[in-house]
């Protein structure tokens, strides 16, 4: 398997996955999935899987947890549904009390099966990146976050599982 991310931040790079492909070799990516839809429709219908994340539905929260809105993510998801839906995963990172509350996982669920998307894993959150952002100076802004516990998690793929959803946890 190959995995190329960024895929929306050089449009114009060449992915070079043609050779792999053609051997067989899966080729995927895992994107957040805001970028310029027309920049990168060719490279989508070329991959065999895509790890799309959705954080939230909810607009103003994504907003105050990434610094920008979801509107381009989710019309991009859509866009997406329609040509490469059983190549789609969901991917939801799941962060204790940032975007771990039911409603908001239950919209994800929604959005999910509404566009035919079958497939979501869940990412746990974790703190391996807080001694880097230390070494850059910078603040790490989720210390006082901890894992996500393995019954929380447990529930949290039931909930998608009972929308009719396969779920696995990573």
């Amino acid at each position: 398997m190959v995995a190329a991310g960024r895929l929306g931040h050089d449009p114009e790079r060449r992915f070079p996955w043609g050779e792999r492909a053609r051997r067989g070799v899966p080729v995927g990516v895992e994107t957040c999935g805001h970028w310029d839809w027309s920049a990168v429709q060719g490279i989508i219908e070329q991959l065999d899987f895509i790890f799309y994340d959705i954080k939230c539905i909810d607009a103003e929260l994504h907003r105050q947890i990434t610094g920008q809105g979801n509107d381009l993510i989710l019309d991009n998801l859509h866009r997406l549904a329609q040509i490469r839906r059983t190549q789609t995963i969901i991917s939801v990172p799941v962060v204790p009390g940032v975007n771990s509350r039911r409603q908001g996982l239950e919209g994800i669920a929604a959005i999910g099966r509404s566009l035919g998307i079958r497939a979501v894993r869940l990412l746990p959150y974790h703190s391996l990146g807080a001694e880097k952002y230390r070494e850059l100076g910078r603040t790490y802004q989720l210390d006082h976050v901890h894992a996500p516990s393995r019954e929380n998690l447990e529930d949290i793929m039931a909930g998608f599982v009972a929308q009719d959803l396969d779920c696995r946890i990573e």
